[in-house]
């Protein structure tokens, strides 16, 4: 049984198979500490991102078709520099930051009963936004 033993400590293969605490890193200890608390409050079921990032009011794919940066907020999730580089709106997102005027946004709404009433704004709103797309 001895021999054994001592032939498990000298094989390298084996050695390197081995984990030990003091492999971890401080980084991999946040990274599990982080995926704990995120299945403690978010358990990971079917469509939970989706419901995350549209409660953030995080836009993606076809949600950003004919959207500036500002509208999408890009910037709150800083994908967008106003120092630097050049990408396709640039100008526009650029004079939208200077003035401070962005006339549309992606914002989160969640209706919580089901059979309110929609308000007649909001419909009207609905309206003419269909009116300019075609």
């Amino acid at each position: 049984d001895e021999e054994e033993d001592d032939d498990a400590t000298n094989n390298p293969n084996e050695s390197a198979t081995t984990t030990t605490d003091d492999a971890i890193t401080p980084r991999d200890k946040r990274q599990t500490r982080f995926e704990t608390l995120m299945n403690n409050f978010f358990p990971s079921t079917p469509g939970t991102y989706s419901v995350l990032r549209r409660l953030s009011g995080i836009a993606e794919g076809t949600e950003l078709t004919s959207r500036t940066a500002l509208e999408s907020n890009q910037e709150f999730l800083n994908a967008v520099s106003f120092t630097k580089g050049c990408y396709l709106g640039q100008e526009l997102t650029a004079r939208s930051q200077f003035t401070g005027v962005v006339r549309k946004r992606i914002v989160p709404v969640m209706m919580s009963d089901v059979e309110m009433e929609v308000p007649r704004p909001w419909i009207m709103a609905g309206m003419i936004q269909e009116l300019g797309e075609e």
